[in-house]
């Protein structure tokens, strides 16, 4: 499959969509009607580009898309009250977004396999996060840690 279909958006009761190891190269503009979607797992793709279509997709919990061709993330984080695990490793991420810090109920984040050279993490305000996966980026210096910020 090399897209997703634009009736996609007709399933408003869709609550989990699994688009795994595909040839996807865009989340169409459909996806945004899928307002009950609590999981998006769309790993092992070719999306790149512009995957603003996700962010009125409030319910997430779970949004898995490595291995893709992503440079960038433009998403409002802070629209994702529910988000528990969100994979972007393997991508080609210059930075993750600063909204991050507002996922309260984060507890999984994969960034690994990037090319972020610099992470600033605010840890106190990820009262949730228990696992940051962050290896294999050219992060230039050493990685400091104190109780309130992980940064490079």
């Amino acid at each position: 499959m090399i897209e997703l279909p634009e009736f996609l958006g007709e399933l408003v009761n869709l609550e989990i969509l699994d688009c795994t190891q595909n040839n996807i190269a865009k989340l169409p503009q459909s996806i945004s009607r899928l307002t009950g979607l609590k999981q998006l797992k769309a790993y092992g793709n070719q999306i790149s580009g512009d995957i603003s279509a996700l962010q009125g997709l409030s319910l997430l919990e779970r949004i898995d898309l490595g291995d893709n061709c992503l440079s960038e993330l433009n998403l409002d984080f802070s629209k994702f009250p529910r988000l528990a695990y969100l994979s972007v490793r393997e991508n080609n991420l210059l930075e993750l977004p600063a909204s991050i810090e507002s996922l309260n109920n984060l507890e999984v984040l994969a960034a690994g396999h990037n090319k972020i050279n610099r992470f600033t993490i605010n840890v106190d305000a990820m009262g949730a996060l228990k696992k940051a996966h962050l290896e294999c980026n050219p992060v230039v210096g050493n990685l400091e840690y104190n109780p309130k910020i992980l940064t490079k």
